[in-house]
């Protein structure tokens, strides 16, 4: 959890030089070589997949996503954006049920009516504060909601 806050906060620092392409290039680099060690201990076998076109799809999302979220996070302040993404959770159960046909019961429906009233707290809407790219920031928590659910199918 560490790292995820520091690579955040270096893309909030690192704005101001690069454009946000250059810096998600930058941390998924960082992931290859991650996927590099773990291709070397697995093997290709993993790779293997029933569903080429989600996974396709799926690998669009992850760099679509940070793009969205960097962007955002050159005009909102960090703590707002990352509050912000906290709406990635809720989304998460709603997708899992409405596309994955989860059950999910009363009490986390009232989690995930809670987490929107939570974020739209936090956004303000209304306020004359919000700055439009913290809909960036809510598109790129929505694109991982859907890459985490794209997960299980």
């Amino acid at each position: 959890m560490f790292f995820f806050c520091t690579v955040d906060t270096q893309a909030k620092f690192l704005k101001a030089i690069y454009n946000p392409i250059q810096i998600v290039w930058l941390r998924q680099l960082g992931l290859l070589v991650g996927v590099l060690i773990l291709l070397s201990v697995k093997g290709t076998v993993i790779l293997k997949t029933k569903y080429p076109k989600l996974q396709i799809i799926r690998g669009t999302i992850v760099i679509i996503s940070p793009i969205c979220f960097v962007t955002g996070i050159m005009f909102v302040p960090l703590a707002d954006a990352v509050v912000v993404t906290f709406i990635a959770p809720f989304l998460v159960i709603v997708l899992s049920a409405l596309f994955l046909e989860e059950k999910i019961g009363l009490k986390r429906w009232i989690s995930v009516v809670g987490g929107f009233v939570g974020t739209f707290i936090v956004i303000r809407p209304g306020s004359g504060i919000l700055h439009p790219a913290v809909f960036l920031v809510l598109l790129a928590a929505a694109l991982f909601s859907v890459r985490q659910v794209f997960l299980d199918t």
